[in-house]
C-alpha cells in the first residue's frame, strides 16, 4: 500500500470529511505498513472499506464519521463523531465524543474528560458560532445517513466532564 492520506485527529477539518466521510485510526491496525513508524495514536487515514460501518463489532478499529448537528434553535452544523457501539455504554457522550466544526477554523468537542471548560473556552465557542447557550443546548447529533448500520441520534446537554467524584457534570 502506498502511503495514504494521513491526518492528525486534532487537525481534522470539514473538507476532510467531505472527501472521506469515515476515517480510521492507524494505531494498532497498520503496523506492517512502511509509513507506520511516522504515525501515532492520533493518526487517522481514510476508511477504505465499504459502508455502512458495522457498529456491532466491538473489536473493530477506532473510526470517526461525518455527522450532522441540530442545535436547540434548529440551526444545523456539521462535525464528526465516533459511531455508537451496540452496548449501552457505547452511546454515552464519553464514548461517541462528538465534535462540531467551527465556521472559521477548528472544531469544538463537548466531552472534556476530567477537565471542566474555562469561561474563555465557552465564550470562544459561542462567539465562533454567533449564539448564546440557550440557542445551542441541547444539541442532537447523528452520523450522516448511510455511514453506519444502525439508527443513532445522540444528545449533547452541554459541556460535559467528570466531576471530582467521577460523576458526569454538564454546564452550558
Amino acid at each position: 500500500m502506498r502511503t495514504p492520506e494521513l491526518k492528525q485527529y486534532t487537525e481534522f477539518c470539514h473538507d476532510d470529511f467531505v472527501r472521506h466521510p469515515i476515517w480510521v485510526c492507524v494505531h494498532g491496525i497498520d503496523e506492517d505498513e512502511p509509513w507506520y513508524g511516522a504515525t501515532d495514536a492520533l493518526t487517522y487515514r481514510p476508511w477504505l472499506r465499504s459502508t455502512p460501518y458495522h457498529c456491532g463489532d466491538e473489536t473493530a478499529p477506532d473510526v470517526v464519521v461525518f455527522a450532522e448537528f441540530r442545535l436547540s434553535d434548529n440551526s444545523r452544523l456539521s462535525g464528526f463523531t465516533r459511531p455508537p457501539l451496540s452496548s449501552n455504554s457505547g452511546h454515552e457522550l464519553s464514548y461517541t465524543q462528538p465534535n462540531i466544526f467551527l465556521p472559521l477554523d477548528g472544531f469544538q468537542g463537548f466531552w472534556l474528560g476530567m477537565r471542566n471548560p474555562t469561561l474563555h473556552e465557552k465564550q470562544h465557542f459561542y462567539a465562533a458560532i454567533g449564539k448564546v447557550a440557550a440557542e445551542v443546548f441541547p444539541i442532537a447529533f447523528s452520523p450522516v445517513p448511510g455511514l453506519i448500520d444502525v439508527e443513532f441520534v445522540g444528545r449533547i446537554p452541554g459541556f460535559s466532564y467528570l466531576s471530582r467524584t467521577s460523576e458526569p457534570f454538564v454546564e452550558g
